[in-house]
């Protein structure tokens, strides 16, 4: 480690970036304050730089807050006394050999000379060239700080002063509160100092784009404006409070304040900001804003994007006009003209300018390009799916116009540079294109906080391992998203579970360093801990993680540092094991970034049992803190991280009661027509029955074990199955099942008492119990039927056969409603899953749920004959997909329209039950194109049929059928969460209707018969024959699109993941008993 905490008289030093190091040179000891009087002199030349100025009163400022002693700043020329200070360039140090001319871009120097003429310290480095007057205060007024220099400024005299105090004299500044300086107290202060020649490890050090005033917003939890967040900042600036009681005056203090730890920090450099900097051609060449007229140059349609309705999305990158506008914009740029004061819209405020070296070329942050004939020689004809956020689909497109801007720009400014982005569809090393020599690149390593998504993670670190191979020599920088998971939650409104990632940075500062990286911007840059870690990593690189841990909690805790440290490190270790996360993430799985969610926060990470431990571990360092100083920084963490914490899982308990504490929606027990089981449950057949899944703890969160429930009844009966996937070995059976594992069923007329409670253990044992109002528990007499089933080696069934004429008091008939709740009970868990939480006792029963007993009026009673059903299989048919091809990347449609369909993205074929059948992997983003004809242009009345087999996922809103959704759709149907059926039609004036009727869904890893139509009136859906809902009413004339029509996506949100097999589409709607007819016949 580079600095020992507190220590004074570090010897030696390790050296990083450009500057090679120096010859190992003997310590001197210096007097700088003796018994709190000043016994040396700062001493500054006749006409300092700005920087030198600075870190003259900066040294000054330091200094007497470690001992009282105010030391004296003088020009040369002055008398001087006792130890010289020799800051920034002068005579003196010209008379000493010692040449700021002689170092390299951002190197400074701590010199020695022990006796000449006097015990002199030199501390310079390369400054820029402005002696402008400097006017120093800590909290300043806006004329003060428009004098200090800016931090892109070279000022390696400043870095030099910093780079002593925080070496030689054990000053820290672990964060920009008022409490995050370390600086330790003598009266007495003799540094032993070596010498040492260096820079920065990355020339680029860009941590936060807000001014310094919002730093904490960029680097903390709580959302702007939130109470918690203005508790804590109230505590972490108290004395800046008490003293600019006025707002404005206030944020300039702040700023002040905060900006002096980003100097000290070493933040800036060499500027080469990148962004998205194109927006301000839609206000300067396509469309007058009536708020700024004067912006618009004249309307230039051939700079932008073609084949596009309205205004388009992107520019045309093989437009020669383009290059040329955009050459000339930077050739304005480097001639002195400033940038275009609209180029950056709508991201303007956080990109002035690029750089004095730099401009920044990179398209709108979307991939939808342009579809000109040009263009189209660039793009892949079909775009093969990529499931990774990074990736190259675009990057010989993209990079072919930077390369042609490049060539104009060096005719003129050869010495100049274009900056760009590998972002999003141009992340990955063009393979076609070689990069002209004045481009820059800057890298999006969008997933580098997320650590624990494997897969992602390790893709992006192959591509960039790629670009550097590839481009040895080219300055690369960095685009780095140290702002997530906060501003996922932010955007989702929920508490993320802190990303704590200090090891993680650790190893990324390893391989920018292997890859030659440049510098670096931070798209967010909290928390405190990672701030702190990574502006030391990026003045030098060489540092090691754990010893800076130890560095950061033993010199802000003190005595409280073992329990703080623990506390971090359980959250550090929970937030990056992909174990602590569901299976796509535990699993590795190959898809897009998997970002936080709610669920994912605190019912995966920060789960009640975690929760507990972390409250023990700062409990434990409440209570080891023993200074005022300790305690106070122990209890900001505890506003700024704990509260936060808490307060983001007390908002997830309400989410979850808000979403499962309602009242649930009526669900349907099917009637049984076809199949008689005469009261033996066990011959239930899962794909006849209503599923029952979703299971979660009583208190809505999610839980460990794999259960289901199965329903259905045949007027006589209610038949229920309960399902675990387990090891039936492990289940404890009781005489009294209430004692061991059971499942507990509670059913009523109504929602509330009286209600009845049958309890069922491993070996077939149950009991009933009924409980009255006014009553304690009662025997009931349930005249249940029950089998327990352990025969197979990790599953445990149950099947219960209920009378319906004992179920309720007076009995109940197919057509009438049953209330329910089913849990599955392990006395000692803290997994007892639960169908519908309670968000109290197992069994209270205003938590149940209704069941309507399907009765035979259900099932439609007229069904078309056989030969009738074969004569409508052609009427108003437009395409008819088998699916059973079992080989190939076709897919034949047997109508006239001979709408042939595509397999993408290695969609392919299974044998399931005895033909083949099409199999979609959503992970591989697979589905089949049908086209675009004018046969699939429906505007009137329809039908989309399919059986499915849906193998759940994670994906949202997997598509089954339809053409395009939502701004782009038409017509679709695809599954909702709780595996019911959206059915969204969109009409010509731009008004979605979409019907999701949730009593019925379907069955999942089963096939399922689904049917949706709409007669120009009324808007219906069908699960295995059953029409789900009553219908919803929508007149309307569906649109024309230019989607294609799909099975399996619809252009966007979510694919489909299982098997899909007689696909079809009609430009009439079915009849109720067409539907069941088609589906009796399918199965």
């Amino acid at each position: 480690m580079r600095r020992d905490a507190f220590t004074l008289g570090l010897i030696g030093c390790l050296l990083a970036g450009e500057a090679a190091a120096a010859p190992p040179s003997p310590t001197t000891r210096l007097v700088l304050v003796r018994a709190g009087k000043p016994a040396s002199t700062i001493l500054l030349a006749r006409k300092p730089t700005r920087a030198a100025q600075f870190a003259a009163y900066e040294l000054q400022w330091h200094v007497q807050q470690m001992t009282g002693a105010r030391l004296p700043i003088r020009h040369e020329g002055a008398p001087v006394t006792g130890t010289r200070i020799l800051v920034g360039q002068s005579a003196a140090t010209d008379a000493l050999g010692i040449r700021a001319a002689a170092l390299g871009r951002q190197e400074y120097v701590i010199r020695l000379r022990p006796a000449s003429p006097a015990p002199t310290l030199v501390l310079l480095g390369r400054d820029r060239a402005d002696y402008g007057t400097v006017r120093y205060d800590p909290t300043p007024d806006a004329e003060t700080l428009a004098t200090w220099p800016s931090i892109w400024d070279e000022q390696g005299t400043l870095h030099a002063v910093y780079e002593f105090l925080e070496r030689f004299c054990g000053v820290r500044w672990f964060n920009p509160t008022e409490s995050g300086t370390v600086i330790p107290r003598t009266r007495t202060l003799v540094v032993s100092v070596s010498e040492l020649r260096r820079a920065p490890s990355f020339r680029y050090r860009f941590a936060a784009y807000p001014n310094s005033e919002d730093y904490d917003l960029y680097t903390g939890l709580w959302p702007a404006g939130s109470e918690g967040y203005r508790e804590w900042e109230a505590a972490a600036y108290p004395e800046l409070h008490r003293r600019f009681p006025e707002s404005n005056r206030y944020r300039l203090a702040k700023r002040g304040w905060v900006s002096l730890f980003r100097y000290r920090m070493r933040e800036g450099g060499e500027r080469c900001v990148a962004n998205h900097s194109l927006y301000g051609y839609y206000k300067r060449f396509w469309e007058k804003d009536p708020a700024l007229p004067e912006v618009f140059e004249g309307r230039r349609p051939e700079l932008f994007a073609q084949g596009y309705e309205g205004t388009p999305p992107q520019m045309c990158y093989s437009s020669r006009a383009l290059v040329e506008q955009v050459a000339q914009d930077a050739r304005d740029y480097f001639d002195g003209k400033g940038l275009h004061p609209h180029s950056l819209q709508p991201l303007r405020d956080r990109n002035e300018s690029w750089g004095d070296n730099y401009f920044c070329v990179e398209p709108m942050d979307n991939a939808a390009f342009c579809k000109c004939p040009r263009c189209r020689e660039w793009l892949p004809a079909s775009q093969p799916f990529d499931p990774f956020f990074t990736n190259g689909l675009h990057s010989d497109y993209f990079f072919n116009f930077v390369n042609e801007v490049a060539k104009e720009v060096r005719k003129t400014h050869p010495r100049k540079w274009i900056v760009t982005l590998a972002y999003m569809t141009h992340g990955a090393h063009p393979k076609r294109v070689k990069l002209e020599p004045n481009v820059a690149v800057q890298f999006c390593f969008a997933c580098n906080r997320l650590n624990y998504d494997r897969a992602s993670y390790e893709h992006e670190i192959a591509l960039l391992r790629e670009w550097a191979k590839e481009e040895k020599g080219r300055p690369l920088y960095l685009w780095l998203y140290y702002t997530f998971p906060v501003e996922i939650a932010n955007g989702n409104r929920f508490h993320c579970f802190p990303g704590f990632f200090a090891h993680a940075i650790g190893e990324q500062f390893r391989l920018f360093r292997e890859c030659g990286i440049r510098g670096m911007f931070h798209c967010g840059y909290g928390q405190d801990v990672e701030a702190y870690l990574t502006y030391q990593l990026m003045e030098d690189a060489s540092l090691d993680v754990d010893a800076l841990l130890d560095d950061y909690f033993r010199g802000l805790y003190g005595a409280a540092a073992a329990p703080m440290k623990r506390l971090y490190l359980a959250i550090e270790q929970t937030y990056s094991n992909p174990a602590n996360y569901p299976e796509a993430i535990a699993s590795g799985r190959k898809e897009g970034h998997h970002h936080q969610t709610e669920e994912i926060a605190w019912g995966w990470l920060g789960t009640e049992q975690r929760m507990a431990e972390f409250g023990k571990l700062l409990a434990q360092a409440k209570a080891a803190a023993r200074t005022a100083e300790e305690k106070h920084r122990v209890a900001l963490f505890e506003k700024s991280t704990w509260n936060y914490m808490v307060a983001g899982r007390q908002l997830y308990q309400q989410h979850m009661k808000e979403r499962y504490g309602g009242e649930a929606g009526r669900v349907r027990a099917p009637f049984l027509a076809t199949t008689p089981l005469a009261g033996d449950a066990t011959r239930l057949v899962r794909e006849e029955a209503a599923v029952l899944g979703g299971w979660r703890s009583r208190t809505g969160e999610r839980t460990a074990r794999q259960v289901e429930a199965r329903l259905a009844n045949d007027g006589t009966y209610l038949y229920l199955q309960l399902v675990e996937q387990t090891d039936p070995r492990r289940l404890r059976a009781a005489t009294n099942p209430r004692a061991g594992d059971h499942w507990q069923v509670i059913l009523a007329g109504q929602r509330g008492r009286p209600y009845r409670e049958l309890l069922v253990g491993p070996e077939g044992t149950f009991q009933g119990w009924q409980t009255n109002p006014d009553a304690g528990p009662l025997e009931w007499e349930s005249g249940a039927r029950v089998v327990s089933d352990r025969s197979r080696p990790n599953q445990w069934t149950t099947s219960i056969s209920l009378p319906l004429d004992r179920l309720l008091p007076g009995g109940v008939s197919a057509g009438g409603s049953v209330y329910l709740n089913l849990a599955r009970r392990s006395p000692g868990s803290d997994d007892e899953p639960v169908w519908v939480p309670t968000f109290g006792e197992f069994h209270d029963p205003e938590r149940l749920r209704e069941v309507r007993l399907d009765g035979p009026e259900t099932i439609p009673a007229a069904l078309p004959t056989t030969a009738e059903l074969s004569a409508l299989r052609t009427e108003g048919l437009v395409g008819y997909w088998r699916l059973d091809e079992g080989a190939g990347a076709m897919a034949g449609d047997s109508s006239p329209n001979a709408l042939q369909g595509t397999l993408a993205n290695g969609a392919g074929w299974v044998q399931e039950g005895g033909r083949s059948v099409l199999r979609l992997d959503d992970r591989q983003g697979q589905y089949v194109e049908l086209g675009n004809a004018d046969a699939v242009n429906l505007t009137g009345p329809l039908t989309l049929e399919a059986w499915v087999k849906y193998a759940p996922s994670e994906m949202w809103y997997p598509a089954i059928l339809g053409k395009g959704y939502e701004q782009t759709g038409a017509y679709s149907l695809h599954l909702r969460p709780g595996l019911t059926l959206w059915f969204e039609l969109d009409g010509e004036d731009g008004k979605r209707y979409h019907y999701n009727p949730t009593d019925l869904a379907i069955v999942p890893d089963a096939w399922t018969h689904v049917v949706a139509t709409w007669d120009g009136a009324m808007m219906r859906v069908y699960i295995n024959g059953r029409e789900a809902g009553t219908g919803m009413e929508a007149a309307l004339t569906i649109r024309k699109t230019a989607e294609p029509l799909r099975i399996g996506w619809l252009g966007s949100y979510g694919y489909f993941n299982g098997c899909l097999r007689d696909v079809a589409l009609y430009r009439r709607a079915f009849s109720p008993g067409e539907v069941y007819a088609r589906y009796q016949a399918g199965r």
